[in-house]
């Protein structure tokens, strides 16, 4: 969307402000679900938005209408506001089935307490306390849920991007954009209401995220392996408050701070991270388990393929020292 873009540009990790034209409003839609929808030539002039003779392409644009003014918001600003939170989820956007490949989700609904399990398809920097509300959000919640899926449905074999926007009455929006006469066109969705989680307690876990591996000492010698500990849970958990908190996980890992949105939903909730109990094993010394099965191979005569004859029954012959 080159003509109606937010203008934020990230160039080698580095976030780069182009020029925003615009002011910042604060509007309320009656229906967010319920708009019209348009092509640009129909709906913007060029007193309004100057789009430097070109025609716009074939972008949708979706009209509210309320007593005193009219909003128009760009499909694809609304689809990257709800969805667009990171290049994983843009990547997953229009695939079928996408969703289960990133994290195993209870089915859509509303828990009191609900699991997600990230796959190593999401990268472990992504998983702060926002991205972990607005996954749930759009992979479990019965409205995120068909929004998404709508966006496929609704997009395929089409020359733009379409979507049934999710339910909320009275939704208060605080955007940058024009105003001519009433007409607000938005260029950037800072803040969206009326959306609500699937859940109060949030618990999640990731394949990269596990309990630290213990060292002790073992008749003199120093072992590595998992201490058994009877006091200790079999599964710890951090309680995450901050998303600027310090995080062994985001360690020398690069993340770009794009700002807007901060999980602004309507409910709170508590977003719980899982250690994975690492397998229990007894303490061994260091790297005398690496060679035990290379030397009672060794000591048996086992060769590496079983199918090849062993040393005892090969009969070396060299040229030239034949009887």
């Amino acid at each position: 969307m080159p003509l109606l873009c937010s203008g934020l540009v990230v160039s080698r990790g580095e976030v780069q402000i182009a020029r925003k034209s615009g002011q910042q409003f604060c509007m309320t839609i009656p229906d967010l679900s319920a708009p019209e929808e348009l092509d640009v030539m129909e709906s913007i002039s060029r007193s309004h938005y100057d789009l430097s003779g070109h025609r716009g392409g074939d972008q949708r644009i979706l009209r509210y209408r309320s007593k005193a003014s009219t909003i128009l918001i760009p499909a694809m600003e609304l689809i990257r506001f709800l969805f667009l939170l990171s290049r994983t989820l843009a990547d997953a956007l229009l695939r079928p089935l996408s969703l289960m490949e990133l994290a195993v989700t209870p089915l859509p609904g509303i828990y009191s307490g609900m699991d997600v399990d990230f796959t190593a398809r999401v990268p472990c920097k992504l998983l702060t306390p926002e991205f972990v509300r607005e996954f749930a959000w759009l992979s479990v919640h019965p409205d995120g849920r068909r929004a998404w899926d709508s966006v496929l449905l609704r997009s395929d074999k089409e020359r733009f991007l379409l979507l049934d926007p999710p339910p909320s009455n009275n939704c208060r929006i605080v955007f940058r954009g024009v105003e001519l006469n009433h007409r607000y066109l938005v260029l950037e969705i800072l803040s969206l209401s009326g959306r609500l989680l699937p859940a109060e307690t949030i618990q999640w876990t990731h394949p990269s995220v596990c309990e630290k591996t213990d060292i002790g000492i073992k008749d003199g010698i120093k072992c590595v392996g998992t201490i058994p500990n009877e006091s200790r849970p079999p599964r710890e958990r951090e309680h995450l408050v901050d998303g600027s908190a310090d995080s062994l996980q985001l360690e020398n890992q690069d993340v770009v701070l794009l700002g807007g949105k901060r999980g602004c939903f309507d409910t709170a909730t508590k977003e719980v991270k899982l250690f994975r109990p690492r397998k229990a094993s007894a303490l061994r010394p260091a790297n005398e388990e690496a060679g035990k099965l290379r030397k009672a191979r060794s000591d048996a005569g086992l060769p590496v393929n079983p199918n090849l004859p062993s040393w005892s029954c090969v009969k070396l012959s060299v040229p030239g020292n034949q009887p």
